[in-house]
């Protein structure tokens, strides 16, 4: 159920310092060091990387079956008494719901707030009859709220209101420009020029894949008016 841990292949920078001063000096340094060294730096600690794929696949394959066998199973091929098996156990119990709310024939956790999904947190549940299942079906795909100060008019045209002085402006955006160069020697250089960029003081700007804003305008009564503002 485990990996290499994060940083096991980097060396132990306090204690390289430490043998190349005891080699090219006189040596005042202690007789032993930790191998987790005092710098808190993340390039010098080693980290538990887990992989728990396995025990998802175990989990998935025996849908259906009592969970007392699964578990009883389960602690025959991992023995309690080490580091890695009591970490186990731990997330055998974050993917598995022991106490579930069921709303009809929807299951939620134990506390009846949230819903069981297949591939979420937990992803199984244990039923009245005592037998394992996995919901069929995935968690929704999460949506970022719509900001109400920026609305779409087409692929290059925004409305972006100022939240400090509820001003709205116009923004357009266009792609950058395909420039070829010709040297006196004969060799051609092709690049891509950007336009000039569009900078409002506290005005943020919606980000456009591959186009930059290059076009801004203060929409008057009227064309407010216009895109129902």
């Amino acid at each position: 159920m485990t990996r290499p841990r994060h940083g096991s292949t980097m060396k132990n920078q306090q204690v390289s310092n430490l043998r190349r001063e005891k080699i090219t000096q006189d040596y005042d340094g202690p007789k032993r060091t930790s191998m987790r060294p005092n710098a808190a730096r993340y390039t010098d600690r080693k980290q538990l990387n887990e992989n728990l794929n396995p025990l998802l696949r175990y989990l998935e394959k025996n849908c259906g079956r009592p969970w007392d066998r699964i578990y009883s199973e389960i602690r025959n091929k991992n023995p309690l008494g080490n580091a890695v098996t009591e970490h186990i156990y731990e997330h055998l119990f974050f993917f598995v719901e022991l106490n579930p709310v069921m709303k009809g024939k929807i299951p939620y956790e134990k506390n009846g707030n949230y819903r069981i999904y297949k591939g979420g947190w937990p992803g199984f549940y244990v039923n009245k009859a005592g037998i394992l299942m996995q919901p069929k079906q995935n968690p929704p795909k999460y949506k970022a709220p719509k900001n109400p100060r920026i609305k779409k008019i087409d692929d290059d045209s925004y409305l972006v209101q100022r939240q400090t002085d509820k001003v709205w402006f116009m923004i357009r955006y266009s792609e950058p420009v395909k420039t070829t160069v010709t040297y006196s020697g004969g060799e051609t250089y092709t690049f891509h020029k950007k336009p000039n960029q569009v900078k409002i003081k506290g005005l943020e700007l919606p980000r456009v894949p591959g186009k930059y804003a290059n076009f801004s305008k203060t929409l008057s009564r009227r064309e407010k008016k216009t895109y129902n503002l």
